[in-house]
């Protein structure tokens, strides 16, 4: 899973990010931002994405930030299923 990691995002950048199956996340604390080092590792346990729930990245060297979603559970199961064409898909086949 793909995700971006930002201090925020724009309305149609969230949404692009949602039906490309990307994992949009915010920081819970914005400062940690300058904790992060370019080219440095991250770990985002995608197995624990629950609509506004917070999740801790791991990051290369033992640390951990916390990252929030605004996520619904419908937005939740269109990057699960890896974008909105795959979820649209899939419901299809379901018919």
């Amino acid at each position: 899973m793909v995700a971006v990691l930002a201090k925020s995002l724009a309305r149609i950048h969230r949404a692009n990010l949602i039906n490309f199956g990307i994992l949009p996340l915010l920081l819970a604390n914005k400062d940690d931002y300058d904790k992060l080092l370019q080219g440095e590792g991250l770990t985002i346990p995608a197995g624990e994405l629950r609509p506004g729930a917070p999740l801790t990245v791991a990051v290369d060297g033992g640390r951990g930030i916390t990252a929030v979603n605004d996520l619904t559970q419908k937005e939740c199961d269109i990057i699960l299923a890896g974008g909105l064409l795959n979820y649209a898909g899939q419901a299809g086949c379901r018919r």
